[in-house]
């Protein structure tokens, strides 16, 4: 049975388990509204976002209801072992059929890094049922992915066979500064410390899922229309404004929006809230 709390001024909180392709997938809505699912990134769920995150989903709350999951294999969730569960266009497949569980026809769609690239695909397998789209962070795609993409397998076949394992064990007691939230550098310290202390499995399945991934291709996302807000900042090579630039670029309705500093990410919430009203 879904668990239901009120929450000052962000309408009803409802925790509950959806039956995603034979996963349980933990969902959490928040506020009223019209729908706006987000997907975190990887190796992150509810819980790190609720901690860490950019955007500040109890302010989004108040005129929309925020609906945030768990994927597959993060979090709460279920499911480990399977890379071919981790592929971003496999994700959103989950993300897709979350909303048919959730009774959703219509939604706006956003996320994070790999959530971003997730609700990016979201949308090209199913642009009839997106109204918006908020893609923050877009990680790694195209012609910037090819090296990020070895680094990946080659971290999960080392972490496969047990090389890197120490290496980890031994990251996790880094002194990493974490300067308050909401920061860009806040952020990225608290997911290396997710990263370094995900059970070898799941570390494993989600590398080895990302590095068989990829964005779209720019020719299809030019018959993508829905409206897109298109975020990003610099300095990060994992996330580089390189790919938000082209995305946007190739996209005929998106709005692009890059931050001049790490503060600047401070009014990301405000940006989403204005362009999803």
């Amino acid at each position: 049975m879904p668990e239901l709390a009120a929450v000052d001024g962000g309408g009803l909180t409802e925790d509950r388990v959806a039956l995603v392709h034979g996963y349980g997938l933990r969902v959490v809505s928040r506020g009223w509204g019209d729908p706006f699912v987000w997907a975190h990134d990887a190796f992150f769920s509810i819980d790190d976002d609720d901690l860490h995150s950019l955007v500040d989903f109890r302010k989004l709350a108040a005129a929309h209801r925020v609906i945030r999951y768990d994927a597959v294999g993060h979090g709460r969730s279920a499911g480990v072992a399977h890379p071919g569960d981790h592929t971003w266009d496999s994700r959103a497949d989950d993300l897709l059929q979350l909303c048919e569980r959730l009774r959703l026809p219509h939604v706006t769609l956003g996320g994070f890094s790999t959530g971003a690239a997730t609700a990016l695909w979201a949308a090209h397998m199913a642009p009839d049922r997106v109204d918006r789209l908020v893609l923050a962070a877009l990680p790694n795609g195209w012609t910037w992915r090819a090296p990020a993409a070895g680094i990946q397998g080659l971290l999960g076949a080392s972490a496969l066979t047990g090389i890197t394992e120490p290496i980890r064990f031994l990251a996790r007691y880094l002194p990493i500064p974490s300067p308050p939230a909401p920061s860009v550098g806040a952020y990225q310290a608290a997911h290396f410390r997710r990263i370094v202390t995900t059970p070898r499995q799941r570390y494993v399945a989600a590398l080895v899922g990302a590095a068989r991934s990829n964005l779209p291709a720019p020719e299809e996302l030019a018959n993508l229309e829905v409206p897109t807000l298109v975020l990003a900042y610099p300095g990060d090579p994992l996330r580089p404004v390189g790919t938000a630039v082209r995305v946007a670029r190739a996209l005929p309705n998106a709005e692009l929006v890059i931050a001049d500093e790490q503060s600047d990410v401070a009014g990301w919430t405000d940006l989403i809230g204005e362009f999803t009203s």
